[in-house]
């Protein structure tokens, strides 16, 4: 995750990124949420990475390497991660998708 986020930082002013966390007092939940529009990255450049990620929690390389083929020329957006009210890890990435 540090990767991506660093390759989104790299040649942009501190503030052109929104960073926020979030925590649940009750519960379990911590969790945060890197906004990467304006790096302008196309989740081509983050594909290895999230493959990377993809089998640390289990996911079958085969389909998400087909999804992020189809889907390489778009804009990263979000990243987010952390832990949920259960406790359980998670990340996800949000990204444009164009009109077709």
């Amino acid at each position: 995750m540090n990767d991506i986020v660093r390759r989104g930082a790299k040649g942009l002013r501190r503030d052109a990124f929104v960073y926020a966390e979030v925590s649940d007092e009750p519960g379990r939940r911590d969790s945060y949420d890197v906004n990467l529009y304006k790096s302008g990255m196309r989740l081509a450049e983050i594909a290895e990475a999230v493959l990377r990620i993809g089998q640390a929690y289990e996911i079958p390389e085969t389909p998400l390497a087909a999804h992020l083929t189809a889907h390489r020329d778009c804009r990263l957006g979000h990243v987010s991660g952390g832990g949920d009210r259960n406790g359980a890890g998670f990340v996800t990435f949000y990204y444009e998708v164009d009109h077709f």
